[in-house]
């Protein structure tokens, strides 16, 4: 499968990351000229056009638009919503108007909201209890990374690399860090690779693990909320153990890694122990417990629903390829990863069909998968 993950551009040249053979690679885009090509062409997905290129284009004022026009099949083509001006709108959430009667009111809710973490705004106009007009904008919070990154050293790039997401530090050290050793030509050894792989493998287990109590806690499934939320601790204090920190700041840098230099071998091997029996003997017979139980089930099947088909329309990776069904995996051919299975898609068909359900089974799987 073949499809587009991800845009940029430099000096006037158009950068495409493209998903093929299991291998991310980038490929110049001389057929493209302007950002508008981009946004023309049905092979890109607006989302990520919007992500790479957008622009600041301030407040949508709609408040002289009648009503009938935000009920038109042809709504997007009147108020502009993805071009304006010969360019690619909106990155950034300025404020919507729209126009509001006596017997009316409007409700908005964001631009951020927890429930879908990136910024967004949903503003309903409301006539009694019926809602009249909803109109949604999804935005991309742009913090200028790219630009803060310009002209800095190593050692401050991968502490800004760091601050990307919160509860991947460990994976964006280390993708700045690949960045910047393959850019100088520069070979780290075979056993800091291996090492940073596992660091990243654990890290993924903590996220997963914590994930788990949050889609439990969102469903009112307190047995295994509690578990996760409290055991989730076992995987940041192994990280702290090995690294000196429990969310890995500092461990990766180019050119090596950082370990914790207080730490002994017992310890280590103590910390790991103390994750694996909490996996095992804690955390499983609670999944196992929700699995069998299907009110909880029901909660969560046929809901929130990604197809295989979307995953390659909209460039979907990772995670939410695989919940999909997709059988993909970066991890399969890297070196980094020596003998990594894929998991068993084929037995496990009914469990990873692009809902909510998969989401929440896909992560008990990965935490075995990493475990191991």
């Amino acid at each position: 499968m073949t499809k587009i993950t991800g845009l940029t551009q430099f000096e006037k040249t158009y950068i495409g990351y493209v998903y093929e053979n299991n291998r991310i690679i980038q490929k110049k885009l001389e057929d493209k000229k302007s950002n508008i090509d981009f946004l023309l062409d049905p092979n890109f997905p607006t989302w990520l056009v919007r992500h790479s290129f957008g622009v600041n284009m301030g407040e949508e004022d709609l408040s002289n638009a009648p009503i009938e026009t935000f009920l038109d099949d042809n709504r997007s083509k009147n108020f502009g919503y993805q071009q304006r001006s010969g360019s690619v709108r909106d990155l950034f959430y300025n404020g919507l108007r729209i126009q509001v009667q006596e017997h009316e009111y409007a409700h908005a809710v964001g631009p951020i909201h927890a429930g879908i973490i990136e910024p967004g705004h949903f503003r309903f106009l409301v006539e009694n209890d019926h809602i009249k007009i909803l109109m949604i904008r999804l935005g991309f919070l742009n913090r200028e990374i790219q630009n803060l990154l310009i002209g800095k050293n190593p050692e401050k790039g991968t502490t800004i690399a760091e601050t990307i997401s919160g509860d991947s530090t460990v994976a964006y050290a280390l993708a700045f860090s690949k960045c910047y050793e393959e850019s100088v030509g520069f070979k780290v050894h075979p056993s800091v690779s291996l090492f940073r792989s596992i660091l990243v493998e654990l890290e993924r287990i903590s996220v997963h693990i914590g994930d788990l109590a949050g889609i439990s806690e969102d469903m009112g499934y307190y047995p295994l909320y509690g578990v996760c939320a409290t055991e989730r601790g076992a995987g940041l204090t192994l990280m702290e153990t090995w690294t000196g920190s429990r969310f890995g700041k500092g461990v990766m840098r180019p050119g090596g890694i950082r370990t914790n230099s207080r730490t002994t071998l017992e310890k280590a091997k103590s910390a790991f122990y103390v994750l694996k029996d909490t996996y095992e003997k804690k955390i499983l017979p609670q999944f196992h417990r929700a699995a069998s139980n299907s009110t909880i089930k029901e909660r969560m099947q046929g809901l929130g629903v990604i197809t295989k088909e979307q995953v390659s329309k909209y460039g979907f990776l990772g995670m939410v390829s695989r919940m999909a069904g997709v059988s993909e995996d970066l991890r399969i051919e890297d070196p980094n990863y020596p003998s990594w299975e894929p998991l068993d898609f084929r037995s496990n068909q009914h469990n990873l069909c692009g809902d909510v359900w998969s989401r929440f089974y896909l992560r008990m799987l990965e935490i075995s998968q990493s475990m191991t």
